[in-house]
């Protein structure tokens, strides 16, 4: 479900616009929806972690979803390169909708050592689980 057809919807502060998806700025957390077919390369990557670090305003962790609404490529040894510029602690989550989806995510979270992730089947699920500071990673 896209964030802004979902409950959640309210919470959004402000929508950052790329050539290959959104971001949104909420509150607590950051959502992104990546368009179908993008190959997330370095320069995206770089793009993306760029604008978390100015939205973030100083805070020293950060909530951040990757909501998988459309099929797209990460480019893993262009990811590690990349978060080696991103000086943030992030809770991470992941949003699949498929089995698929699913597998496909925790495949590329294997070879991803830098980022502690977790992986949900819904919106619900993520919000749920970045309200419980606890469980934060």
């Amino acid at each position: 479900m896209k964030l802004i057809e979902s409950p959640f919807a309210k919470d959004i502060i402000t929508v950052h616009q790329f050539d290959f998806g959104n971001l949104y700025i909420l509150e607590d957390s950051f959502v992104s929806e990546i368009n179908e077919g993008v190959n997330m390369d370095y320069d995206n990557l770089l793009e993306l972690l760029n604008a978390l670090l100015i939205f973030s305003e100083n805070k020293e962790e950060i909530n951040y979803v990757s909501n998988r609404i459309n099929c797209y490529s990460l480019d893993l040894p262009a990811f590690q390169k990349a978060s080696k510029h991103f000086t943030l602690k992030a809770n991470v989550g992941c949003i699949t909708y498929t089995n698929a989806s699913e597998s496909l995510t925790r495949f590329q979270i294997s070879f991803l050592k830098c980022l502690n992730t977790t992986v949900f089947n819904s919106l619900e699920q993520a919000a749920q689980w970045f309200s419980k500071p606890a469980q934060l990673i």
